[in-house]
Formats: structure tokens, sequence, C-alpha cells
């Protein structure tokens, strides 16, 4: 059971609209949260006064009417540099990191090595 959502890509989207919500095959696979957007998701924490997990910040309302957190949008394996050069290049994930949670980010750019792949691309942590 995963909380994944057809909104997250293509793919995901291709995927449960082909299969829907449980998909039974070699790999058995239950995306009850498919349908929902990032929209419904906080609205409905807002509608319930639900707690949320503080890394997220706070639910506010945009210039757009739209909700947004103020801290992460989406969260996922911390050191994950998929997709990174798609993030503003002063403010990405490891930027981000270094502030909040110094150690975690000198464990994944200098025992793991990801300072090297980082410097590689041009990309600043």
């Amino acid at each position: 059971m995963t909380g994944e959502m057809a909104f997250d890509s293509m793919a995901r989207r291709m995927h449960y609209l082909s299969h829907g919500c449980n998909f039974y095959g070699k790999i058995h696979k239950s995306t009850p949260m498919g349908f929902w957007t990032d929209q419904d998701i906080l609205e409905y924490i807002q509608l319930h006064k639900l707690p949320h997990c503080e890394i997220y910040g706070n639910i506010i309302r945009g210039d757009d009417g739209k909700l947004k957190t103020t801290g992460e949008k989406h969260t996922g394996c911390a050191g994950c540099m998929y997709a990174i050069h798609f993030e503003p290049k002063d403010n990405n994930r490891f930027t981000r990191m270094k502030i909040k949670d110094p150690v975690r980010h000198d464990i994944f750019i200098n025992k793991y090595g990801q300072g090297k792949i980082l410097d590689f691309m041009g990309i600043k942590y």
C-alpha cells in the first residue's frame, strides 16, 4: 500500500488509469490516494484540523487562492538527487537540509560522496 497519487507524474497517472487503485500482478500494489491532488490533501487536513509533520511547515493560502505549505512541498528519501537540477539553484533540498538538519546533510554530502556528484552538476549544497 502506497501514498502515490496519479497527479505526481505521467507514469503514475497512466498506471492508475490502466489499473485503478488495486493492481494484482507480479507485485501487488494498492494506491488508495491515487485520485487525490495536493489541494485535496491540504483541504482535508485543514477541514479536519489534523496534525501534520513539521517539515511541511504551515498550510497557507497563496496569492493564487490555492493552499500550499510554507516548508517542504513533498518528501521522499532525504538524500535522493532525482530531478535536483529542476530545483532553484540557491534553494534546493540540500541547501535547505544544510540549515534544518546539518548532521544528515554532512552524511549525504561527505560520507556518501554526493557532494562530488553535485559539484560535477554545478549544484550548490
